[in-house]
């Protein structure tokens, strides 16, 4: 399983971890929250700056620095590369 937390989640024009639908849009001032329909049950949450030009129905594309992503196995553990485990 992947996991990328809300706030390192960006919208791109290039290449892209996702393609998704806006389905809600929460404009709070200096931050927005969106919810994007990934196909699955649950939506993926993406914090946005306030003046995003996000809209609902909106299909976008999510991108994260590979340094943010962050992968579990099936028990929900931390999957580490062999070498961050060689350091622990």
């Amino acid at each position: 399983m992947l996991g990328v937390r809300p706030e390192d989640l960006v919208l791109t024009t290039g290449p892209a971890l996702v393609r998704c639908t806006a389905s809600i849009i929460e404009n709070l001032g200096e931050l927005a929250i969106a919810y994007v329909d990934v196909g699955g049950a649950e939506p993926l949450i993406v914090k946005l700056p306030g003046d995003s030009a996000l809209r609902q129905g909106d299909t976008v594309a999510l991108s994260a620095p590979q340094s943010r992503l962050h992968l579990f196995g099936a028990d929900g553990n931390t999957l580490r590369p062999a070498s961050a485990q060689a350091a622990i």
